[in-house]
């Protein structure tokens, strides 16, 4: 078995436990069923991740759960079990760098990223 890169923890409202790896997607456990699901990156998928490497996880002051990953952001969407996924925008300056490896929220309500 290949050692995996743990790269986000983080534990939502509805108590699961989401784990980022640095290659291999997103996973959810479920502690009450003892269950995993796995989000990987789908080229078809539109509602997929961006890329398997995920590297934060954060929640908004609304309780939307956010994924920072090479190529993007992603927000999740329990209702269709996917994601909406922010790619950037090529030569403009207020787009997202490549990898978002960090997200904040300040206390406007403000999204920042290093």
């Amino acid at each position: 078995m290949k050692a995996r890169t743990l790269t986000a923890i983080y534990k939502d409202t509805a108590g699961y436990l989401w784990l980022g790896d640095g290659g291999a997607g997103l996973v959810r456990f479920d502690q009450r069923t003892g269950r995993f699901k796995h989000y990987r990156h789908k080229p078809d998928d539109p509602s997929g991740l961006i890329s398997d490497n995920v590297y934060t996880i954060f929640a908004d002051r609304n309780g939307h759960m956010w994924v920072g990953q090479e190529g993007g952001l992603s927000r999740f969407d329990p209702a269709k079990d996917g994601f909406t996924n922010y790619r950037p925008v090529p030569d403009h300056p207020a787009s997202l760098g490549n990898t978002v490896w960090v997200i904040d929220q300040d206390r406007s309500g403000t999204f920042g990223r290093l």
